[in-house]
């Protein structure tokens, strides 16, 4: 939200369940799925009725789903954490170690906000 000067409050609290893939579940990474999210901020239809806003989300979301999972093999937080984040017990040994959150936190979300700000100057250079 910072990165495009986003202030809304909702839209933080709509995010907040994609941690640990979704509610600790292990699945679809939330720095992956935030960018689902900011792409349909970005780019999406206001009216059921807009069609061209809607293919061209979609498009720029699968495009973005390749790049992701190109990058890190997967696009499920288990799989890119190498740690079942449904056991409460293994959730919480691996938070507590210093270097899994710094793994979080600058591989993963880090090099994903990088991978995400590419995308959308790919975007706005084909949309200009």
């Amino acid at each position: 939200m910072e990165l495009f000067n986003i202030r809304n409050k909702e839209i933080l609290k709509s995010a907040t369940g994609f941690g640990g893939g979704i509610g600790n579940m292990g699945s679809t990474c939330g720095a992956f799925v935030g960018g689902v999210l900011i792409l349909g901020i970005l780019y999406g239809r206001t009216s059921l009725k807009h069609f061209k806003e809607k293919e061209e989300t979609y498009l720029y979301c699968s495009k973005w789903y390749k790049v992701f999972v190109s990058h890190f093999k997967s696009c499920n937080c288990r799989d890119i954490l190498g740690v079942d984040l449904r056991d409460n017990n293994l959730r919480k040994k691996y938070w507590d170690e210093k270097a899994n959150r710094e793994k979080c936190a600058k591989l993963v979300v880090g090099e994903t906000a990088q991978m995400f700000l590419e995308l959308i100057r790919e975007i706005e250079e084909v949309r200009k």
